[in-house]
């Protein structure tokens, strides 16, 4: 890369020179040099063979300095393009759910958990008022969900049931009916391919239960592994 850059500097330099020279040369339309006719004094002179060497040597120049001007356009429209993806690459979000004095139960039907303590949103592709992420763009990405449950005093047991949704259809799941342990904790992951407009989301199953006496033990996180 440096040698070319000191090619189209020293190509540069060579046409100023030339310019510098005093020869009455200018360029058409179309990027060609506009030297004397051949019938005119430069091929009548002595000088007419140095006249169509310099006409060729201008040639040989101009051509070397479109070449490498194409390709450093070429590599910075590259790297500007890849810069642009890193850029829309920053999408992570984990969020958890709020301190309650009691536990968050379902009646009959599944309901959709809202992780409303937002830690981190890049690309504000979560939604801490819905709970639900939505896909900013198609690619890869990985989903974490952790939940916690603990019986009350005023039971024996407590069932835990809880799924990863995506555009409505259940992907991965925990489920757990603690008794004498008194307290559960589950975690699962997983890799999907989604489109943009796709949605993600973390259901309770009814008649379930899950409990957060404060630390954030219920959590939901993903990020984009890469784009498609």
């Amino acid at each position: 890369m440096k040698m070319k850059v000191a090619g189209i500097l020293f190509s540069f330099g060579l046409l100023t020179l030339i310019a510098l020279s005093g020869a009455d040369y200018a360029w058409d339309s179309n990027n060609t040099p506009n030297l004397p006719a051949a019938n005119s004094d430069c091929s009548s002179d002595s000088e007419s063979c140095s006249c169509c060497m310099m006409k060729q040597l201008l040639q040989t120049l101009e051509n070397r300095v479109n070449w490498s001007i194409n390709f450093l356009m070429q590599q910075l429209n590259s790297v500007t393009d890849q810069l642009n993806q890193v850029k829309l690459s920053k999408i992570a979000f984990s969020a958890g759910l709020p301190y309650s004095e009691t536990c968050f139960s379902s009646s009959n039907i599944n309901i959709t958990l809202i992780y409303s303590d937002v830690f981190v949103n890049l690309g504000g592709a979560y939604s801490s008022t819905t709970g639900v992420f939505t896909a900013p763009k198609k690619g890869v990405y990985s989903f974490t969900f952790t939940v916690y449950t603990k019986v009350p005093v005023t039971a024996n047991t407590m069932k835990m049931a809880v799924y990863l949704d995506r555009n409505s259809e259940p992907i991965v799941a925990v489920h757990d009916v603690n008794g004498s342990d008194v307290e559960d904790s589950a975690t699962n992951n997983v890799i999907l391919q989604l489109n943009t407009g796709d949605t993600v989301s973390v259901k309770l199953v009814q008649q379930m239960s899950i409990c957060d006496p404060g630390g954030h033990y219920n959590s939901f996180s993903g990020f984009l592994l890469f784009p498609m």
